[in-house]
């Protein structure tokens, strides 16, 4: 899976979630790094309010992973994330 690949998985998941309903319409999800590991994409994103970004504790939770393979969008724990930033990729 290529970089711009899991950049479109990402924002069609985001735009999902928009979808689904946020407080209110002045919320919206906006993606803000994306990582790659060995098997899998690791995106950032945070809760984006009009008047600006809110603190990453707002959202509970770092990010997701997209499985490389499957496309499999996981949100991942603290932990979780602890453990993926272990893996080295092999540049």
């Amino acid at each position: 899976m290529t970089r711009e690949e899991a950049i479109r998985l990402t924002l069609l998941y985001l735009t999902e979630r928009d979808d689904e309903g946020t407080p209110t319409l002045d919320y919206s999800w906006m993606l803000t790094s994306l990582t790659e590991y060995a098997t899998c994409w690791y995106v950032d994103f945070r809760y984006q309010h009009a008047a600006g970004p809110l603190p990453q504790s707002a959202t509970g939770m770092p990010g997701f992973i997209i499985d490389k393979k499957t496309q499999h969008i996981e949100v991942i724990s603290w932990p979780q994330l602890f453990e993926l930033n272990c893996e080295r990729l092999p540049y």
